[in-house]
């Protein structure tokens, strides 16, 4: 079910400055810190713009965090402008599975730079634009089987979009029978005005940084090395704003729309 590809040069992925809490409590949102994370990802870029400061933050606190791509993008209408850039600079267009891998290169380098291990960064390839609850709660399964009592953490069920909110309600349904004891779900940039709860996880300016870093990795155009810049082409908005407002919204199972 994994897929490892070349992803860097010679690297293949396998399958307190001024701490700002917002409205985060981390008694009521994190408890007890279990000791290894895993983050369910639906598309690559998502790792980066809702789970970025807190991987972060995980990290400053020695968790284990794992981040499992569960599409490799392949559905993305970024692949027209890229196709575009390169025709005119007269080089041949990439075709889907070129592209992909494009995606999944700059996800890797982003998440090296700020600090995830590549041995703790996995690759699936469920059908980006179709993916179910069934499909994630299979991957979540296995992976509290090799970490039990892990935290789990998607992207919300209350989202529109229909990949995260399939990641969401996969994990909320684990949750409710009792197969994993942890569970969090983040809330991206553009659901931020609307009415889902959610708290802004801690954010420390020590890691501005390397989270800046994390997000240049969407902006390369080095199309030599297989960069094309597909995070910036795709939610060049959400990377924009997320220089300016880096922290992440996250709720608890069952917080409702208000």
């Amino acid at each position: 079910m994994f897929f490892a590809t070349p992803l860097l040069r010679g690297v293949t992925l396998a399958c307190l400055g001024v701490m700002c809490l917002g409205l985060y409590t981390e008694a009521r949102a994190e408890e007890a810190h279990p000791e290894v994370a895993v983050l369910y990802i639906p598309h690559p870029d998502d790792e980066i713009i809702s789970f970025g400061a807190w991987i972060l933050y995980a990290l400053s606190e020695d968790i284990d965090v794992h981040v499992v791509f569960l599409t490799r993008g392949g559905a993305s209408i970024a692949i027209h402008p890229v196709n575009n850039r390169l025709e005119a600079m007269g080089r041949d267009p990439i075709d889907v599975e070129e592209f992909m891998q494009g995606r999944i290169r700059e996800a890797t380098l982003s998440m090296l730079r700020i600090g995830v291990p590549e041995k703790n960064l996995h690759v699936l390839d469920l059908p980006d634009g179709a993916v179910t609850p069934e499909q994630v709660e299979a991957v979540i399964r296995d992976f509290e089987a090799r970490f039990p009592g892990a935290s789990h953490r998607s992207t919300s069920y209350h989202d529109r979009h229909t990949d995260h909110r399939a990641a969401g309600e996969a994990l909320l349904r684990l949750y409710d029978a009792g197969e994993v004891s942890h569970a969090r779900f983040h809330v991206p940039l553009y659901h931020w005005d609307d009415p889902i709860p959610g708290d802004l996880a801690p954010w420390s300016e020590a890691w501005e940084a390397r989270y800046h870093e994390g997000l240049n990795a969407f902006r390369l155009w080095l199309p030599e090395e297989g960069y094309y810049s597909v995070g910036y082409k795709s939610t060049k908005d959400s990377i924009d704003t997320r220089y300016e407002e880096p922290r992440s919204k996250i709720h608890l199972p069952h917080e409702e729309v208000r």
